[in-house]
């Protein structure tokens, strides 16, 4: 990881000066490093320099974006990306009344990048609706969350059913959450929760001995907790066996 870093900070410091020269050319590529940076410094355990460097991003991004039309599809999905990073970032330092705006920002531009290209953009989509639906939560507004998580996991029960490989991890992600949001706020039953809950059950036993590691050791543990929070008993003996 150490080496990871090192590297990354070569490419940022390298970067930098190519964007003092030529600000057009390289501030998009900056910013994208300076992400990559951010979140090697955050899984080496240097949190303070992680965010920093993913709160300049941001920045970077945002001023590419407001400057007019002429800002590309990269420029807004890099912008997503950031705010996505900051606001994950702030939440886990405790910083929810900051993070919201950020998490908001994230999923309105991906949104709008999923409405145009679903197939480049939507599993961001679901991942930003994902951490904007926990800043609610952290914020006590289960009203304004559920509706969120539900549609998120919703989004990605059908792209993990499509490509499994590709999309269970982000799947597994939005599972943790509605999890941990039905663990705050437990939700009445509901049509829409029931019908969410067996069609990942589906989806479970669809991906049967494919994927066989990741499904025991994330999706089905992930599930476990979505199913047992999830409110009344019909709900709960629905739970698969541990995995």
């Amino acid at each position: 990881m150490e080496n990871r870093v090192a590297e990354l900070q070569s490419l940022v410091n390298r970067l930098r000066r190519h964007a003092a020269d030529d600000p057009d050319t390289y501030t998009v590529e900056l910013a994208g490093a300076l992400v990559n940076l951010g979140s090697a410094l955050m899984h080496a355990r240097e949190p303070a320099d992680g965010g920093a460097a993913l709160l300049e991003a941001h920045n970077l991004f945002r001023a590419v974006v407001r400057a007019g039309p002429a800002a590309d599809w990269r420029a807004r999905a890099g912008l997503a990306m950031a705010a996505y990073n900051v606001a994950h970032f702030m939440i886990m330092n405790g910083q929810v009344d900051q993070a919201e705006p950020l998490a908001e920002e994230s999923f309105l531009v991906r949104r709008e990048l999923a409405e145009a290209d679903p197939d480049r953009h939507l599993e961001g989509y679901a991942l930003s609706l994902g951490i904007y639906a926990i800043t609610q939560i952290e914020l006590g507004r289960p009203g304004n969350a559920m509706p969120k998580f539900l549609e998120s996991t919703e989004i990605m029960r059908g792209l993990t059913e499509a490509d499994p490989g590709t999309h269970l991890p982000a799947m597994v992600a939005t599972l943790q959450w509605l999890g941990e949001g039905l663990r705050e706020f437990p939700a009445p039953t509901s049509a829409e929760l029931q019908q969410l809950i067996d069609d990942l059950q589906r989806l479970r036993d669809r991906l049967g001995e494919s994927h066989r590691e990741l499904r025991l050791n994330y999706f089905d543990a992930a599930f476990l907790v979505v199913v047992t929070n999830a409110g009344p008993g019909e709900l709960r003996a629905r739970m698969p066996p541990p995995p």
